[in-house]
């Protein structure tokens, strides 16, 4: 599949996960939604860089839209980074086959990762703008628990739609 195809293919699913991080319930301490899942597609399908390039454009347009250009952007544009970068690395190294051992494993690494950079942009956030970190903590065990609940959704549907895709694949 040429490259021009996969960079659109990936355009497509950034603008699916914008949509959805923007329609997701919203608290202090928690975003709940579905967003990633085409994130972690773009990274299965495609590779780390083309998964990079799907999380970036989604977690630019989120943070402007919902937040605006602040000093810790960046940090908040590295969990939806890190879902498709994490799910196309581990895609690779496992050649890009499709088991369900290895989509677990894609999901939990990025999952992982996502909710540890989100924390850090809450705990940073509210050291700059000076608020109370302290609900960052209190959350985290809801905010493990959700993770893991749409953690388990996330494999139950890449084990449905990954082999039904398998076309897209590199």
């Amino acid at each position: 599949m040429s490259t021009i195809r996969q960079i659109s293919i990936a355009s497509a699913m950034a603008a699916f996960a914008i949509i959805l991080n923007l329609l997701s319930v919203r608290t202090d301490t928690s975003l709940y939604s579905i967003y990633a899942l085409p994130l972690l597609l773009t990274g299965i399908l495609f590779g780390p860089l083309i998964g990079t390039y799907a999380g970036f454009a989604t977690g630019f347009v989120v943070q402007i839209v919902t937040y605006g250009l602040m000093p810790t952007t960046f940090l908040w544009l590295m969990a939806p980074i890190s879902w498709g970068l994490i799910s196309g690395l581990l895609s690779k190294f496992f050649h890009y086959k499709i088991r369900r051992s290895i989509i677990v494993l894609e999901v939990a690494i990025s999952s992982f990762s996502a909710l540890f950079l989100n924390s850090v942009g809450m705990i940073l956030d509210g050291l700059y703008y000076q608020y109370p970190t302290e609900f960052v903590f209190t959350g985290l065990v809801l905010r493990i628990f959700m993770a893991i609940i749409v953690g388990i959704f996330y494999i139950f549907l890449l084990s449905i739609l990954l082999p039904r895709l398998s076309y897209f694949r590199r």
